[in-house]
């Protein structure tokens, strides 16, 4: 969204408030968004990602030690569900 803006000259409004994250945590945003690119649509709106999802990225994909999947399936869940909260609340909103 910040080469939209930089295209169109002014900030985009989803990214206001918006701070990037660390450096050293940038995969895990490009992480969610790949999963998040390959979740299904139903008629009622965006499906949860699925555990097994996750867990097969972070497995096959990342290849993460054993010990930092959990991390990884627990970070990707909260963030999930509060991309899944906006979006229903926009919708009731009418947005």
């Amino acid at each position: 969204m910040r080469r939209l803006e930089k295209a169109f000259g002014k900030p985009h409004p989803e990214l206001e408030g918006y701070k990037p994250l660390h450096p050293d945590l940038v995969w895990l945003e490009t992480s969610y968004l790949r999963l998040h690119r390959r979740r299904r649509m139903t008629e009622v709106g965006l499906e949860p990602l699925a555990f097994a999802e996750i867990t097969h990225f972070a497995d096959r994909v990342l290849e993460l030690p054993r010990d930092l999947v959990s991390v990884f399936v627990q970070i990707i869940e909260a963030t999930d569900q509060a991309v899944l909260e906006d979006y229903f609340n926009k919708r009731k909103e009418g947005t």
